[in-house]
């Protein structure tokens, strides 16, 4: 089972990110800081979210956070049509995950995103999707640049724990968007 010094470290990872949004009134740098805050956990050279859009048509790359020397992709990945990427998608729905050590071992049937990948320079990818009423709205990302690396079981839950935080935010997020619009 689960060690007692791990499920401690769980919880102070809880505890710190969840702080980044209790404390932090704007939420588009609540979001950054905790995407930093989760590379830095897990050793990442790049966290990033995308969210769909248009019934899942397309995503987009809302927010990024990069190590130093690592070059963002944030402004490139804007309305990235889903269709052109349909084993990524079937992935997250299906396997509830993506979760890559070395790219270049991806199957035949990712080769569009084998080519985006490595146009990116990830070499290893890691992705926990996140949803809305039962609806999969979009996904918190980990990628590494400089080499391939298999992920530590601890930091793919630190992934996990960081994605079901965020979605929530996310969630609040839109339901006070809604409501300022229905009181404007």
């Amino acid at each position: 089972g689960i060690t007692m010094k791990t499920k401690v470290k769980h919880y102070n990872f809880i505890s710190k990110i969840s702080t980044i949004f209790l404390k932090q009134y704007d939420f588009d740098k609540a979001i950054n800081k905790s995407l930093k805050f989760l590379s830095k956990k897990t050793n990442a050279d790049r966290a990033y979210i995308f969210m769909f859009r248009k019934n899942g048509r397309y995503m987009d790359n809302t927010h990024e956070y990069c190590k130093k020397g690592v070059s963002s992709q944030l402004e490139k990945l804007q309305n990235i049509e889903t269709n052109n990427i349909k084993w990524w998608i079937n992935e997250l729905r299906e396997k509830g995950s993506i979760h890559i050590s070395d790219i270049s071992k991806l199957p035949k049937s990712a080769n569009a995103e084998r080519i985006s990948l490595e146009e990116q320079n990830i070499k290893s990818v890691i992705c926990f999707p996140f949803y809305h009423n039962r609806e999969m709205i979009g996904f918190v990302g980990l990628d590494n640049i400089y080499e391939v690396s298999a992920w530590r079981d601890e930091n793919i839950e630190y992934l996990n724990i960081a994605t079901n935080i965020i979605s929530k935010a996310i969630e609040k997020e839109n339901t006070n968007k809604q409501i300022s619009r229905m009181n404007s």
